[in-house]
């Protein structure tokens, strides 16, 4: 999806200057959209989900409990899309699609060192969540619609594990916490937009 990357990255800036801008949170690291991708090493296979630089080598997103918050997104679901009816078009209908991305947030913690719950920790952040991103802030002009929707969030650290990892061998301390936060970004994006060099 053009531009899904911007959005999570002005998401995470947005929560950072926000909700999470707290004594408790400061050193946290904020990673932006990675993907599930099988890392082969001398052991086994093993799924990871990993962000991918430019020149194609993976940077490992696993949950690191170093810092006192660790948050990366990763689309879960095939992305959506729908032509619809642009109001300013004149004749040219068909011009402006809708992308739908379903998300996941998937949030690290230390309960200790932040001071709440993994609930309490949930509510601040989708509490703090916007429902919608300014054109300036997606930084295109060919967007010109973007909302975002939380979905459900799964407050169970094993049933996440097992989402993220699935049935290797890996554990988690009980007194941790490791949240998703499952979300939609939907996106009205002129679909010649693409096509032009500066966008």
């Amino acid at each position: 999806m053009p531009y899904i990357d911007k959005v999570v990255i002005e998401l995470n800036d947005y929560l950072k200057a926000g909700r999470l801008n707290r004594k408790a949170f400061q050193g946290g690291i904020y990673h932006g959209l990675s993907r599930q991708m099988k890392v082969i090493d001398k052991d086994s296979n093993k799924m990871y989900p990993v962000i991918l630089d430019k020149d194609g080598n993976d940077l490992d997103v696993t949950i690191d409990d170093t810092p006192p918050i660790h948050v990366y997104h990763r689309i879960t679901q095939p992305l959506q899309f729908g032509l619809i009816p642009d109001k300013n078009s004149f004749g040219n209908a068909d011009s402006v699609t809708q992308e739908v991305s379903t998300l996941s947030m998937i949030v690290f913690a230390d309960p200790k060192r932040i001071g709440m719950t993994s609930e309490d920790l949930a509510f601040l952040i989708a509490s703090g969540i916007p429902r919608q991103f300014t054109l300036s802030q997606i930084g295109s002009s060919g967007v010109s619609s973007c909302s975002i929707g939380i979905d459900n969030i799964e407050t169970n650290p094993y049933t996440v594990l097992s989402q993220e990892y699935g049935a290797m061998n890996k554990s988690i301390d009980p007194e941790k916490t490791l949240i998703s936060i499952n979300y939609k970004i939907t996106m009205s994006v002129n679909k010649n937009c693409m096509d032009c060099i500066d966008c």
